[in-house]
């Protein structure tokens, strides 16, 4: 029953995990869309206002053009021009608002003042193609026939006026400056001819291309209602979602409440098991282990004290004083045997002397036909007590010795753990079959005290038991 609960629990949550993810993308897409559309309205309507400024100036500067044409035609008949071939032209701009004032200079020096005050001749040569000249004038220069040249001051009024009621919307805020930075068109009068700052920000920018010969630039800006515009629906589902959140996470925190006290008493209690369950196998790990320990010794004290007794004799008989110092080795070695230590572990540097002392007894037993070689550090760390003495005594157990093979035994360390290597020879019908007590007991050792990196194999005729240090 409580395991059924979870997985409803876990299942209703998960699929309001789902939902609401569902929904946050929804709510994104939703946004990204919304957004694509509205810059791409934004674009759509700088094009259109930016074709539609471009048409304004292509037909403010069609009379211009007229006016070069005809001028045109009249040099190529006669060869000049006379007053009374410009008086048509003269009252075409006249009846022209836009035009403030128009000079034809001709090669040879005479200007022709086509409308207003006309322009100083000094001051013609030097005057820009295309210049804003605070107040409202847009001074536009032209090259005509013969090495003649047209110099017309034109009113942006008329045309700011013109463009802010017919063709730019009430959100919307436009800038037209000439390719130099001087303000063409804006609805601040005040900043005609001015240069447009470099930081000034704008949604959109863009070329006006006209028969002009500076090009001219078209930058919009749209208001905050315009640029929020369709931001709304997404900030009422943004809301929707998260009050949807919020209300699920209220009840998945009231039901983890509810059920919070159950699932501590139910979680301390199998704890609780766990730990007993440990210890208890812990406790019979440890228990096992010095059982076998103590079959260890038992098994040492019967038959290695026959055998060492008759090599004490032997030696009495024909080395009798090296027989006093077999004795004290001998005294040594069951005094060691005797010792109860704590954990079933012993320092690495006692467990060193100690199999050295062994080693010594049993190469007086076969002499030239054992041999043993230690090296390393064996300064720090403990390893299971008797496990090199079990390890050498298997060796000598197993393997047959002689003068022509004799059995070698190799012990060394690297600091982390140690190797006992010997060469494989084993006994041809040999009585002693194995039982595994020793290896079993020192692999119990290592796993009551959760040490890994204790095993043995057999390669290249060798038999190698790597033995970890335990600090």
């Amino acid at each position: 029953m409580h395991f059924s609960k979870k997985i409803i629990f876990a299942g209703g949550a998960g699929i309001i995990a789902i939902f609401l993810t569902l929904a946050l993308y929804a709510v994104y897409f939703s946004q990204q869309t919304v957004r694509k559309v509205r810059v791409q309205n934004i674009e759509n309507e700088a094009h259109i206002n930016s074709e539609m400024l471009r048409h304004e100036i292509h037909n403010l500067l069609e009379l211009p053009r007229q006016i070069h044409f005809a001028i045109e035609n009249s040099w190529q008949n006669n060869g000049q021009i006379r007053d009374t071939e410009l008086q048509p032209l003269q009252n075409i701009l006249e009846a022209n608002p836009n035009f403030l004032n128009a000079t034809l200079c001709t090669p040879g020096g005479k200007n022709f003042v086509l409308k207003g005050r006309g322009f100083e001749a000094e001051k013609l040569n030097s005057t820009p193609a295309v210049s804003v000249v605070p107040p409202s004038t847009l001074r536009y220069k032209t090259a005509g026939p013969q090495a003649s040249f047209f110099v017309y001051d034109i009113s942006l009024e008329e045309l700011n006026c013109h463009l802010a009621e017919n063709h730019l919307g009430s959100d919307q805020q436009a800038v037209v400056t000439l390719g130099s930075g001087q303000i063409l068109f804006s609805e601040k009068p005040d900043e005609w001819g001015k240069i447009l700052p470099k930081n000034a920000e704008f949604e959109w920018q863009g070329p006006i291309r006209t028969d002009l010969p500076e090009p001219l630039i078209l930058y919009l800006k749209f208001s905050p209602e315009k640029i929020s515009r369709g931001s709304g629906q997404i900030s009422l589902m943004l809301y929707g979602v998260s009050a949807l959140a919020l209300l699920v996470l209220v009840m998945l925190y009231l039901f983890y409440q509810r059920n919070l006290s159950r699932e501590r008493s139910v979680s301390y209690r199998l704890s609780e098991k766990n730990q007993q369950l440990q210890l208890e196998n812990e406790r019979r790990l440890k228990e096992n282990a010095l059982l076998q320990l103590q079959q260890i010794k038992t098994q040492i004290n019967p038959h290695f004290l026959f055998n060492s007794l008759n090599s004490l004799k032997a030696l009495i008989e024909t080395e009798s004083p090296k027989s006093n110092e077999f004795l004290q080795k001998l005294a040594d070695v069951y005094r060691y045997v005797l010792k109860n230590n704590e954990g079933a572990l012993a320092e690495i540097s006692d467990e060193i002397q100690f199999v050295e002392e062994y080693f010594y007894l049993q190469k007086i037993r076969f002499g030239t036909a054992l041999e043993m070689e230690i090296s390393g550090n064996f300064e720090r760390g403990k390893i299971p007590f008797l496990s090199l003495q079990t390890l050498v005594e298997n060796a000598v157990k197993h393997n047959a010795l002689s003068k022509n093979l004799p059995l070698k035994i190799e012990i060394r360390s690297d600091g982390e753990r140690l190797t006992v290597k010997n060469n494989l020879n084993p006994k041809k019908n040999s009585p002693d079959a194995s039982t595994g007590i020793g290896l079993e007991y020192i692999a119990n050792i290592y796993r009551f005290h959760g040490r890994g990196g204790f095993g043995f194999l057999e390669e290249n005729n060798y038999f190698v038991v790597f033995v970890p240090l335990i600090f």
